[in-house]
């Protein structure tokens, strides 16, 4: 699957490593927050095609077995691994607020098409807790303080206990885990579903409607326009060069000769 992912990547490229390296004209704290968002972008990237290489596997039919356990334990982490990130962005943005108006960013911010302006102004909006962004900030907040990058001990227990009923007989109620020798035979599902089950609980408590479509879309959001900004700040300050990538000998794992070329960003 890597060596798909790298084949699908566009040719490598070099730049001035002063790019992001404060000068007299560019702070060094606008330099640091178009950093973060390029770390940011791989990880929203990386969470996208995780999670789409777990919809194309989708089960098609509900089971307790293994490969619904997996799957799904899968998928619930990349959603509460996306919460986090996208939450700590926000705070990211905030903590570093006073940069946003530089002449710099606006002018990179300037050049964005349409679209990708609208984009910005929604991750701004989430940043900031705007009232139209309000009660998605809250849950992303939420996941993240409870079962992403924070653990609360006692919401996952809360959880537990609505998932699993004491004396319950029922099969889907009974909780489950693989053991084995090594880490990857071994699963405890009832976390995935404790976990789970605190995610949809908040949920329902923020009253978000339709999760699903509105966290894609929020995810979407912050790719997009973050790899955007990133190119048009070093663009702005440096010149693009073509980079030979080192040779590989045919069959090596990281041999990629067949490699096409990567479609323009949407």
């Amino acid at each position: 699957m890597i060596r798909e992912r790298a084949k699908a990547l566009a040719s490598l490229r070099s730049f001035d490593s002063d790019v992001f390296r404060g000068s007299e004209h560019v702070p060094q704290e606008l330099c640091n927050l178009i950093l973060a968002f390029a770390v940011v972008f791989n990880d929203c990237r990386d969470l996208a095609l995780w999670s789409d290489d777990l919809l194309r596997a989708r089960p098609k039919a509900k089971r307790l077995n293994r490969y619904q356990g997996e799957h799904g334990g899968q998928t619930f982490h990349v959603i509460r691994l996306a919460c986090g990130t996208i939450h700590e962005l926000g705070e990211f943005i905030q903590k570093h607020s006073g940069v946003l108006n530089h002449p710099l960013f606006l002018e990179v911010l300037d050049r964005l098409p349409e679209r990708e302006k609208e984009m910005w102004n929604a991750v701004r909006d989430l940043a900031f807790g705007k009232k139209s962004a309000k009660t998605a900030d809250d849950l992303l907040k939420d996941l993240r303080n409870t079962t992403a990058f924070h653990y609360d001990a006692r919401e996952l227990a809360a959880a537990y206990d609505r998932r699993f009923p004491r004396g319950s007989n029922d099969r889907e109620q009974q909780p489950l885990l693989s053991l084995g020798p090594r880490v990857h035979t071994a699963r405890f599902y009832f976390g995935d579903a404790a976990a789970a089950t605190l995610l949809v609980q908040q949920i329902e408590r923020r009253g978000v409607s339709e999760f699903g479509a509105r966290f894609s879309e929020i995810l979407a959001n912050v790719s997009v326009v973050l790899a955007l900004i990133v190119e048009g700040f070093i663009e702005a300050r440096s010149a693009l060069r073509d980079f030979v990538e080192d040779a590989t000998p045919a069959g090596a794992v990281d041999d990629l000769s067949n490699a096409g070329e990567r479609d323009d960003m949407e």
